[in-house]
């Protein structure tokens, strides 16, 4: 028997209230919202045009066709720009048949003022550092972090840089030992500092594998994970059978896994380090300085990647691969319908493991066997990182709650994980009047009486410097 908690008797009434107050927001009817905002900005158009190509599915394009011929031919054309592919995903497809990622690009037309904005708040993202918050953790970039938090900031960052350096991530390269292709494929570092709801500071680093979909086909970086189904039927089973129960996280999942030396093209993984980042790995260790060069005015260090690191496409596929074939070797047979599932017979009884990258949940009918597994798996991935494990009837996993009933039932609850939502979702930007479109004629119009902005005085300068640069062109 298995209870799952979205009845609404057993959700508390606060949550059950702020949901119906953002149903209430976010109520609209998606065809009318669809075809109203186009037809209102597409009457803003004057006769001075750029170009700028947005993406639509192949469903909705089909369901709203009928609608949009309405729209006057002059304001809306086609784009003649083709989206561009990897040699080896062409080559894919021929092979295959199989077409992904295929979308159809529509061309919407901006004015010069309105394309001048846009371009403006672009430029202004991109380069303005920034804070998040989110779910109880605010994430800082690390300009912003030294700003703020000072020695602490750095600090963090130094011990992050130092794991990766200590556990070998990297060799540093000269520039001039760099293939051309090789330096323009470089990775940019993505670094960020993060503070918990309980004060601590923590770096992140990961690698801006985003350039790497420009080469890489989707079928090579696909990994799989455990599907709903199969953890709400083998919590069934565990809850039945009365299994004892146990999760886990693994420490640092990519950094334990090895890149290959040269991808299937030849050519080297390389991530290009700047600014701060460069100063703080000199400083861990002095051999860097040689490898250091300058670009634009700043430091810059070019390193051969030799593991995995978070951002990076290919990482979780290799994790997933590293791991199956660590369970295969300890006697684990994979699942046939799910290759996140894997079963091994242990005294007479199933041992049953299900992951979800990291994430591992495994049963047994007795808990010594489910301890042995868990001394496995420190003992495979607990070098570099503490392996959290959690044992018991109640397990947090995958942002749900499982509960192993007594009775022999189980019950999920996501009542936490849905308050979390709420808790981040920013309701107070969406209060008031509804409306079928966010343009409407006042957008580029001044109110002399409106309050003014609490804006830091260096952000404020920079957009009104961009601003005037754009409407001087």
């Amino acid at each position: 028997m298995i209870q799952i908690t979205n009845q609404m008797d057993r959700i508390p009434m606060s949550i059950l209230s702020q949901i119906m107050k953002l149903n209430k927001i976010m109520k609209v009817s998606k065809k009318t919202h669809k075809v109203r905002s186009k037809t209102n900005f597409m009457q803003s158009i004057d006769n001075q045009d750029i170009d700028v190509n947005t993406t639509e599915e192949e469903e909705e394009e089909e369901e709203a066709q009928t609608e949009l011929e309405a729209i006057s031919e002059e304001n809306l054309r086609r784009s003649t720009r083709q989206p561009q592919i990897s040699d080896r995903l062409q080559s894919y497809r021929e092979q295959t048949g199989k077409n992904y990622s295929q979308k159809h690009y529509r061309a919407i037309k901006y004015n010069l003022q309105e394309a001048r904005v846009i371009a403006m708040i672009m430029l202004y993202q991109r380069d303005n550092t920034y804070a998040i918050e989110y779910a109880n953790v605010t994430t800082f970039s690390l300009k912003t972090a030294i700003k703020k938090f000072g020695k602490l900031a750095k600090k963090a960052a130094h011990k992050e840089m130092k794991q990766l350096d200590d556990r070998n991530c990297w060799e540093a390269i000269h520039p001039e030992d760099l293939e051309e292709i090789e330096r323009k494929r470089a990775l940019r570092t993505i670094f960020f500092i993060t503070q918990k709801s309980n004060g601590d500071i923590k770096g992140r680093t990961c690698a801006d594998g985003s350039v790497q979909r420009n080469w890489i086909g989707r079928e090579e970086v696909s990994s799989p994970t455990v599907a709903r189904e199969s953890i709400i039927l083998t919590g069934m089973i565990e809850a039945y059978e009365r299994r004892d129960v146990g999760t886990c996280d693994i420490p640092n999942a990519f950094v334990q896994t090895n890149l290959d030396e040269r991808d299937k093209d030849g050519n080297r993984t390389i991530m290009k380090l700047d600014g701060p980042l460069v100063e703080i790995l000199c400083e861990i260790d002095p051999r860097y300085h040689k490898y250091v060069v300058y670009e634009k005015g700043q430091k810059v260090l070019y390193v051969h990647l030799i593991k995995a690191l978070y951002g990076m496409l290919v990482s979780a596929m290799l994790f997933y691969k590293k791991l199956k074939q660590d369970l295969i070797d300890y006697g684990f047979e994979i699942n046939p319908y799910d290759p996140c599932v894997a079963n091994k017979i242990v005294n007479g009884k199933q041992l049953t493991i299900t992951w979800h990258v990291d994430d591992l949940k495994v049963s047994h009918m007795q808990p010594s066997v489910v301890t042995e597994f868990m001394d496995w798996v420190k003992k495979m991935y607990g070098q570099i990182g503490e392996v959290k494990i959690t044992r018991g009837k109640v397990h947090e996993y995958l942002g749900m709650k499982l509960i192993y009933n007594s009775d022999g039932s189980m019950t999920i609850d996501m009542s936490d994980y849905i308050q979390s939502m709420i808790d981040a979702f920013p309701i107070k930007y969406l209060e008031g009047k509804s409306v079928s479109s966010p343009w409407n004629d006042n957008l580029f119009k001044v109110d002399e009486h409106s309050k003014e902005v609490n804006c830091p005085e260096g952000v404020a300068m920079t957009v009104l410097m961009r601003l005037r640069t754009y409407l001087q062109l």
